[in-house]
């Protein structure tokens, strides 16, 4: 059995690119202050302890808007300061 092995540094390096430029791009342009996070990992034990960590009110799970999910997150809006 074969395996195809890929530099995932690639794809993390375009997702947060995406997620700091045209995902939240609606964000910026309503002036709603936020800020992004991107996790690896499950997100059944992830997220919450990156919320935790972002000290955030609300969580925005995102999946590319394809017909297969690839776990995302974007992490939150911060509580009023």
């Amino acid at each position: 059995m074969s395996a195809v092995q890929i530099n995932i540094d690639k794809v993390i390096a375009e997702f947060c690119d995406l997620l700091d430029g045209q995902w939240t791009a609606p964000l910026r342009h309503a002036g709603v202050e936020y800020t992004t996070q991107f996790v690896r990992g499950d997100p059944a034990t992830e997220l919450l302890p990156a919320a935790e960590r972002a000290d955030a009110s609300m969580l925005v799970p995102v999946a590319p808007p394809t017909k297969r999910a690839t776990p995302r997150t974007v992490a939150a809006d911060r509580r009023s300061k």
